[in-house]
């Protein structure tokens, strides 16, 4: 014999169940839903294919980054043609270790660099110029023998001086105690 609170609970369960039952189908349609579609074997060698043509796949620069390219190249196409190195496109399809080290004594003779990381920065802005004009990263040895010539050459005869040496001063203990007591009140 069965009573009306067993048979309620029973049919609850049943109706948790039922629930749940749907609840989990309708998130194994979303999931499927939501899954990209997989490549089939043969698709997979076609893509193996097509990225072995691809050479260099060309960085999108930030609208800051693309300024700073340009500026960098203005700089160096008046170099080009004040040294009279030849057409600014030839001499960077064939840059070598030499004439970057020469562009940067150029700009370090033209341009009021008074620091280490502006010195940085024109080399960093000047690989990215030869990555966007060659498709291809400048060579990682000839980059830091730039840095190495910056650093030992340039540095110590054009005077430029450590980055932030002219930072901003920090407030002692009784500057910051009168800061705060303002502040809170």
């Amino acid at each position: 014999m069965t009573t009306s609170a067993t048979t309620a609970r029973n049919g609850l369960h049943q109706g948790h169940a039922s629930f749940l039952e749907r609840f989990h189908a309708r998130q194994a349609q979303n999931r499927a839903a939501r899954q990209k579609p997989t490549l089939s074997v043969e698709e997979h060698a076609a893509h193996r294919v097509q990225l072995g043509n691809v050479r260099f796949i060309k960085p999108r620069y930030s609208d800051q980054t693309e300024i700073n390219v340009s500026g960098i190249f203005n700089k160096w196409r008046r170099y080009c043609a004040d040294m009279k190195v030849g057409d600014w496109k030839a001499t960077l399809e064939n840059l070598d270790r030499g004439t970057t080290q020469d562009f940067l004594l150029y700009i370090c003779e033209r341009y009021k660099i008074t620091s280490w990381g502006s010195g940085h920065e024109y080399i960093r802005q000047f690989q990215q110029l030869y990555t966007t004009v060659n498709g291809q990263y400048m060579d990682r040895n000839d980059t830091k023998e730039v840095y190495k010539y910056y650093r030992s050459v340039l540095v110590p005869r054009f005077g430029h001086r450590p980055p932030n040496i002219d930072g901003k001063p920090v407030l002692n203990v009784d500057n910051l105690r009168v800061i705060l007591t303002f502040n809170i009140a």
